[in-house]
């Protein structure tokens, strides 16, 4: 009897693994079949992605918000939920691809986020009822192939509503367009210079560090999100500040 207990517990550890570890065949811009795995760490929070050469760690996570999905032949696209404050959701959007046994983070940016506001500690809003802010953005990705290059339509919709402060009102959609860097293998609306001082925010440091920028990088802009493609990676810029944060990890970083 003890022996099937444990027979049992083994084989349902084994069930948990394959359902938080799936493998996807990706062709690489080098025209090799690759292994990509999808890795769900549930306990810490983690979600990796790893082929037999490189991992890119994304910490936060709380689950996919949608089963990773193949494009064309070349690229994967994982859907992901981030660990957010009351009353706010985050989803982030990561498109990589291959080239020379490396990971490559052709898109990493917030899919959506939504919120809503409805409890103060202002007395005199709370008796009118005027504190209620809720707002959505949401981005939805096509890819469209040319041959010889992609390109990425951006579909996004914006959305804020405050009883406060009615002029802060708005309700948008716009369609962007995003070129693909056939060196880089990255999506990009366009190159940007950057000369200044930046707080930078890497995890899985828990603390942000200064650093300067100086020189051309590539940079996507959806609405108000702003993003940087800094050493091989995709930071998002905070509206109004020069504070730079990333959303992955590699290994030995």
């Amino acid at each position: 009897m003890i022996k099937k207990k444990i027979i049992f517990t083994i084989f349902g550890l084994l069930l948990v693994l394959y359902a938080n570890c799936q493998v996807y065949d990706i062709t690489t811009f080098d025209n090799i079949n690759n292994k990509v795995h999808v890795e769900l760490d549930y306990v810490h929070n983690i979600l990796s992605v790893y082929n037999h050469s490189d991992t890119i760690h994304i910490s936060d996570f709380t689950e996919l918000s949608d089963s990773p999905k193949l494009i064309d032949k070349h690229f994967l696209r994982i859907k992901y939920g981030i660990r957010a404050g009351s009353d706010v959701s985050y989803t982030h959007v990561l498109i990589l691809c291959v080239y020379k046994n490396r990971l490559i983070e052709s898109l990493h940016i917030t899919s959506s986020y939504n919120y809503v506001f409805n409890k103060t500690y202002n007395r005199e809003v709370d008796s009118l009822k005027l504190f209620d802010e809720k707002g959505n953005y949401s981005t939805e990705l096509s890819l469209v192939d040319f041959g010889n290059t992609y390109k990425l339509e951006a579909a996004v919709y914006n959305y804020h509503k405050s009883k406060q402060d009615i002029s802060d009102n708005f309700s948008r959609n716009e369609s962007y367009y995003l070129s693909f860097d056939t060196d880089r293998y990255i999506f990009y609306s366009g190159i940007y210079d950057l000369h200044d001082n930046f707080l930078i925010y890497q995890p899985p440091h828990e603390n942000a560090f200064q650093r300067p920028l100086d020189g051309r990088f590539p940079m996507i802009k959806l609405d108000s999100f702003i993003y940087y493609y800094i050493d091989n990676a995709w930071y998002e810029k905070d509206d109004g500040r020069n504070y730079l944060s990333s959303y992955s990890y590699r290994v030995g970083k």
